[in-house]
């Protein structure tokens, strides 16, 4: 699962988790040019394989 926010601040409520099994979070910060970027390059590659 994934949760994509388009702000510099999120609030987030859940309910507990249990006391059994294990969790992790992974985070991450990336800014928009960076992204459409890479996207702006992968689209030219799949572009250029398909001709």
């Amino acid at each position: 699962q994934a949760f994509i926010v388009d702000n510099t601040r999120v609030m987030h409520a859940r309910k507990a988790f249990s006391g059994s099994g294990k969790r992790w979070l992974q985070g991450c910060y990336a800014d928009k040019d960076g992204l459409l970027s890479t996207l702006a390059a992968i689209e030219h590659d799949f572009r250029e394989a398909a001709e």
